[in-house]
């Protein structure tokens, strides 16, 4: 219980740092981005969020909160989910994609979910529930999962 404090204290103070950082944002030149909306109204940027999230998911495996295996599998699901919406032009709601969110939360445990905090703030925000993630939102949420694909690698290589 000490190290998962230590490893949230860790993750929160590096959230803090990089707050109030200008760096170019991919959002500064999207057009029609939910996201690019929601990161403005919340006040952190998609690069920020994705870095706390990055640090949360290595924290999470350093203290096997959960397995390399579990993460993988949540990746690789969800990007087949992302690219098979994007394909169907069916399209995916902001509502859709916070209850998908949701529902993974709950299934880690609370030492886990206190590492991902930071995704609260993007969930409780009333927010056009309704609107439609554009390609360019999609497209941004399967690099980021790319990105945390390879963090899994120095865990895959443990086992």
């Amino acid at each position: 219980m000490k190290t998962c404090i230590s490893i949230v204290l860790a993750v929160l103070l590096a959230g803090c740092i990089t707050i109030g950082t200008q760096a170019p944002s991919v959002c500064d030149t999207a057009e029609n981005s939910v996201i690019c909306d929601l990161s403005d109204r919340v006040g952190q940027s998609p690069e920020t969020v994705a870095g706390i999230l990055k640090l949360s998911n290595i924290a999470c495996l350093s203290a096997k909160l959960y397995t390399v295996q579990e993460a993988e599998r949540f990746i690789n699901d969800t990007i087949k989910a992302l690219i098979a919406i994007q394909q169907g032009g069916e399209g995916l709601t902001y509502q859709s994609a916070v209850q998908y969110v949701a529902n993974q939360l709950k299934l880690l445990s609370p030492e886990a979910q206190a590492l991902f905090i930071v995704l609260r703030d993007f969930m409780t925000v009333d927010f056009g529930q309704t609107r439609i993630l554009s390609d360019f939102d999609i497209g941004m949420l399967i690099r980021h999962l790319n990105d945390q694909r390879v963090i899994l690698a120095p865990f895959l290589l443990k086992e």
